[in-house]
């Protein structure tokens, strides 16, 4: 606005010279005229009318404040009429210039004034997020100032915030004069969330370790089990070695049911199957003996068939 007005200026004392030169008047129009109008050809090459009418209204303006100055030159230097016309007809255009002057003048004085307070809520809001990068542990990672609808979006990461603490960061918005400013906080990396999740994969390795307890304690009782169904060919192979007329084991777990006694009693069956030479009664208490030194109880019962 001011320099299309000091361009007129300059355009008219200009053209009123003796000279009359035109580098002044194409300097006004370059600086004032042609950057508007650029930009509204581009807004609406590109079908961005926004920028189209925004331009062209600031070409407007520029052109209406360059006739301003040139009739107010005009006047002050007192330049001759050189068609008299009538006073209604002069009436007449004076209105309609005042018109055009005040439909001009008046919304870029709005959109000035706007201009204005949204610069300030900028500058504002941006001397106030600087004040706030740090707050008892949590980090601004981000911010969003908005001037259009008075907002700030802040993006913290670290601890999460408390109730109290977002209370004490809008609270001091007013220092920065931001009273009526909207501001929205946003959780970014946050330290809690970690610790969560740290939790958690321990809570899972502790639940995977007590399951592969559970799985080798199984398998160790599997291999018990596949060790005690091949029970008898051991014993059958380490007591060959003594009494070679033994020729054949069968080994067996079994209770032992009693009329007088509720539980039943564990004992281990072994039948030998022997051939050639008799057995006598010492030898087979040796083998008894043996058989609970091996197989480490007590409760044991053996057996012989020919």
């Amino acid at each position: 606005m001011l320099i299309a007005l000091f361009g007129g200026l300059a355009g008219i004392v200009a053209i009123s010279s003796r000279q009359k030169g035109t580098v002044i008047p194409g300097v006004a129009i370059a600086t004032a005229l042609m950057p508007p109008l650029c930009t509204a050809g581009y807004g609406l090459a590109t079908g961005q009318f926004y920028y189209f009418f925004g331009a062209f209204y600031l070409f407007t303006i520029n052109a209406v404040f360059i006739a301003i100055s040139s009739i107010l030159i005009s006047q002050i230097l007192k330049f001759p009429i050189r068609t008299l016309i009538d006073r209604v007809k002069k009436k007449k255009i004076n209105q309609m210039i005042s018109i055009i002057i005040m439909l001009v003048v008046i919304p870029s004085i709005y959109l000035g004034y706007n201009l204005v307070q949204k610069e300030k809520f900028t500058n504002n809001a941006t001397r106030y997020v600087n004040s706030i990068n740090v707050v008892e542990g949590s980090y601004l990672l981000k911010n969003a100032i908005n001037p259009i609808n008075n907002s700030i979006i802040l993006i913290y990461g670290g601890a999460s915030l408390s109730e109290i603490q977002k209370k004490n960061i809008t609270e001091r918005a007013k220092d920065f004069s931001l009273i009526n400013a909207k501001i929205e906080f946003q959780q970014g990396f946050s330290f809690d969330a970690l610790t969560k999740k740290n939790t958690q994969v321990e809570n899972l390795k502790i639940e995977m370790n007590r399951i592969n307890m559970l799985l080798l304690g199984k398998e160790k009782q599997l291999d018990s089990l596949i060790k005690r169904d091949y029970l008898g060919r051991q014993i059958l192979d380490e007591i060959r070695s003594l009494y070679p007329q033994i020729s054949n084991c069968t080994f067996a777990e079994s209770y032992a049911f009693h009329d007088t006694v509720s539980n039943p009693d564990k004992i281990n069956l072994i039948v030998f199957t022997t051939k050639g030479k008799y057995l006598f009664k010492s030898e087979k208490e040796k083998i008894e003996n043996w058989l609970k030194t091996r197989l480490k109880s007590d409760r044991i019962e053996v057996y012989y068939e020919k």
